[in-house]
């Protein structure tokens, strides 16, 4: 069996950003809302060391240091944490980008379009920076049901498939003669997708570890199968224990999934 560890993978800057501002403020047992990121392993490692997750401010006691989540948050959550405890923000500054991006459609008067999952947070997070409704969209036959408009204004979650927003956007070039776009598929994204799809070319089986709440854990294993190899999504060694392997595998790490994992896996493979 031939074993590939694909570069890039892992971290990405966001999450080494984020995790880092919460390794700082671990002396004070803070509480963070929701995951910090993605992956139940790094939130598990923390719990440990004292950190509480909640899912509502309502939960967070008077006085508290509270943390918001490396995906964002409503402009209206942001405002109330911060009257009532001690916040860091550690949202991805690609988020942020994000984040200015659409308030500066909206000052503008221009309608906008996020292309994204209506349910992630980093989704939820963008559309609540806006005081007008916005239009989301998954897939190229979202576009047909949107109004028609002189001029858009178009938003990308950071986490999708580079090529699905490329076919999304061409759609949108045809229904909208005049469109703001900027990309916010981030580089990290994009260039471990791009890394996974050269993997799939030599090697029959993609692993990709993450967790899969994960967006662009997800992705990984959609490239992959995109471009020719199958692909599997696993959260721990745990989950390849019952399976057969071929004789060439890949293994990528999602931007929240932590090396030790990888680590893991590579050693149960070479003793397989």
């Amino acid at each position: 069996m031939k074993i590939t560890l694909i570069e890039p993978r892992g971290f990405c800057f966001g999450v080494c950003r984020a995790l880092k501002m919460l390794d700082d403020l671990l002396p004070e047992h803070p509480y963070v809302l929701h995951e910090i990121v993605h992956n139940k392993q790094i939130v598990g490692d923390y719990q440990q060391k004292g950190v509480c997750f909640v899912e509502n401010l309502d939960q967070v006691p008077p006085k508290a240091h509270l943390v918001l989540s490396a995906h964002g948050v409503t402009k209206e959550i942001e405002k109330k944490a911060r009257q009532n405890f001690t916040v860091t923000d550690t949202t991805c500054p690609f988020v942020k980008k994000n984040h200015r991006w659409v308030q500066e459609l909206e000052a503008k008067g221009i309608p906008v379009i996020l292309i994204g999952k209506a349910s992630h947070a980093e989704i939820i997070g963008l559309l609540g920076q806006l005081k007008q409704k916005a239009f989301i969209i998954s897939n190229e036959k979202d576009v047909d049901a949107l109004p028609n408009f002189d001029c858009v204004g178009v938003a990308t979650q950071t986490t999708l498939s580079v090529d699905d927003t490329q076919q999304i956007v061409l759609a949108l070039q045809k229904k909208y003669k005049n469109i703001l776009f900027q990309n916010g598929v981030c580089m990290a994204t994009q260039e471990r997708q791009k890394a996974v799809k050269q993997a799939a070319l030599t090697n029959q089986l993609i692993i990709v570890v993450g967790d899969k709440k994960s967006s662009n854990a997800n992705r990984l294993v959609e490239v992959a199968k995109s471009a020719g190899a199958d692909s599997v999504l696993v959260e721990t060694v745990e989950d390849l224990k019952n399976m057969s392997f071929p004789d060439t595998i890949a293994i990528t790490a999602a931007a929240s999934a932590p090396e030790r994992i990888v680590a893991e896996i590579l050693d149960f493979l070479k003793r397989y």
